[in-house]
């Protein structure tokens, strides 16, 4: 359990600047894709152990995302194909898809398949900005390959990081060990906000 979940939601905040930084990086080295992947992944199961511990609130535990996907077409991928993506599946034709914030967490946090996507300029032979995540977990590896927009992992990351529980509710169950029933939360825009509060008193 997180006791204090202040320094999570912070470093969430600081690893979304990060990467909003790197949407439009031109120079990627292999510590470039290391230093993304650690972000990523370290930042999905961050926000894994926020929901676990209940410290986000129920409704953007469940919040759903916008995805694609795309449907296996070749081999399983497995430890000697992975680096080919384009041989296993159809990334000509994707359907949409959606998942709830604490599932893209655990599909990241358990990914088979995990590489970043750039956009690429044929009169230049050059990469352009970062685009978007693909990746899938060793379960799902069977079915189809995912993919979803860097904007929205950044998203994803700004509204954890922002939001502030204001009220849990626990029930005992039938042997009398309680559980959290609901766990409501607001983001920095709303009044109710810890941080709103802070900027009333030193306004005052």
């Amino acid at each position: 359990m997180i006791s204090d979940s202040v320094p999570w939601k912070e470093s969430l905040l600081a690893t979304a600047a990060r990467i909003e930084r790197k949407v439009v990086q031109k120079r990627w080295t292999e510590r470039s894709m290391f230093l993304f992947e650690r972000d990523v992944m370290t930042a999905a199961y961050s926000v894994r152990k926020l929901i676990e511990s209940h410290k986000v609130s129920d409704t953007l535990a469940r919040k759903s995302w916008p995805l694609i996907k795309f449907a296996r077409i070749g081999p399983v991928p497995d430890v000697y194909n992975f680096y080919a993506p384009e041989e296993l599946f159809d990334l000509s034709s994707s359907t949409r898809f959606s998942l709830s914030t604490l599932e893209i967490t655990n599909q990241i946090v358990h990914s088979f398949l995990f590489f970043p996507v750039w956009q690429w300029h044929e009169e230049t032979g050059r990469r352009g900005n970062l685009i978007s995540l693909s990746f899938v977990s060793d379960r799902r590896r069977r079915d189809h390959l995912l993919s979803i927009d860097i904007g929205k992992i950044i998203e994803l990351l700004n509204e954890v990081g922002d939001e502030d529980v204001i009220s849990v509710t626990m029930r005992p169950d039938e042997n009398g060990e309680r559980y959290f029933s609901e766990v409501v939360g607001v983001g920095r825009g709303d009044p109710r906000h810890w941080a709103s509060g802070c900027a009333n008193e030193s306004e005052t």
